[in-house]
């Protein structure tokens, strides 16, 4: 009977084991498993050479809610691109067709795991570029922006509201010195420090609204001092 009864609890004993071996795996793969999350924020920096971008979460799904206002790099080497054209139409893309430069708006979905290790599946860029116009309350000359109160703000690409803002706002628009257009009312070539200090109206077409709410003008962008152009 003895015998018997250390067999049994020899048997009883590896079973247990069995079991809480079997617990700890299923547990260890729960706490690895991934969780889906969707973001939309700002790019601070990527590298398309190790297929990672730094993101600022702005906005966030419930599932990422805890990562709001933080920075994360997100691994997008097997992500789908998508951007928008002209015409406001979201078409397929490229890493370096989407991200080519800081500051831009996306939005993000992929997964998160345990380890905060982030994986996008789709990453699109958002359309943010606008024209505006205005009166020009206040220039500097040595850090290359103009102080503007804003009449208007447009989408470029639909002529639609820009709501981040409203009439009013007083804005800074940040122009690169060496390629941003500048040009007069009739449409002569200027420098910068030749636009006008005295609230003159000011139309600025093709900059772009980057981190949410600052304005830059590049090479594309053309300032019109003197009158408004739409």
């Amino acid at each position: 009977m003895v015998k018997r009864l250390s067999i049994n609890s020899n048997y009883l004993y590896g079973g247990i084991l069995g079991v809480a071996l079997v617990t700890l795996l299923l547990m260890a793969n729960m706490s690895s498993a991934a969780t889906t999350f969707l973001i939309r924020g700002d790019v601070v920096k990527y590298d398309k050479a190790n297929g990672t971008a730094h993101v600022y979460f702005r906005h966030t799904n419930s599932a990422a809610e805890h990562f709001a206002g933080e920075i994360h790099e997100i691994n997008v080497k097997n992500s789908q691109f998508y951007r928008y054209d002209s015409k406001q139409i979201k078409i397929r893309s490229t890493f370096g067709d989407t991200l080519n430069d800081s500051g831009i708006e996306v939005v993000v979905r992929g997964t998160v795991d345990d380890s905060n290790a982030f994986k996008a599946t789709w990453l699109v860029r958002n359309d943010h570029t606008v024209k505006l116009r205005g009166h020009v309350r206040g220039q500097s000359v040595s850090n290359n922006y103009l102080i503007v109160e804003l009449d208007k703000i447009l989408y470029e690409a639909t002529g639609k509201e820009y709501r981040t803002f409203s009439k009013g706002d007083t804005v800074r628009v940040y122009y690169d010195d060496d390629s941003t257009k500048f040009r007069s009312r009739d449409n002569n070539a200027m420098n910068e420090d030749e636009v006008s200090n005295n609230d003159e109206q000011v139309t600025i077409t093709t900059a772009e609204v980057k981190y949410g709410s600052r304005i830059e003008a590049d090479a594309a962008t053309t300032i019109r001092d003197g009158r408004w152009t739409f």
